[in-house]
């Protein structure tokens, strides 16, 4: 869609952050070329989210693609297996 999808990790000791909205931990965020949020984040408004937000509750998504349908696609793997492929939605 024009916009740059960063995975962030939320880096194993700080699982319960991935499922908030005031932090990176576990997050996919979506950006303007320029650097700011991307107009359309599905957080952007709600006090106490970060407006980057655009998909939360990851693992360590660290592979992304964007599908030939122009969705994006992650992989996520945790320390014990359990890896997984996932087409979040905003």
């Amino acid at each position: 869609d024009g916009h740059l999808f960063l995975t962030l990790g939320d880096r194993f000791h700080r699982m319960a952050d991935a499922q908030t909205l005031d932090n990176h931990h576990g997050k996919v965020v979506r950006l303007r070329k320029e650097g700011g949020p991307a107009p359309g984040n599905p957080f952007a408004g709600k006090p106490g989210a970060l407006p980057e937000i655009w998909s939360y509750g990851h693992r360590n998504p660290q592979g992304a693609t964007m599908g030939p349908d122009g969705r994006l696609w992650i992989s996520e793997h945790g320390p014990q297996g359990g890896d997984e492929v996932n087409r979040p939605e905003a």
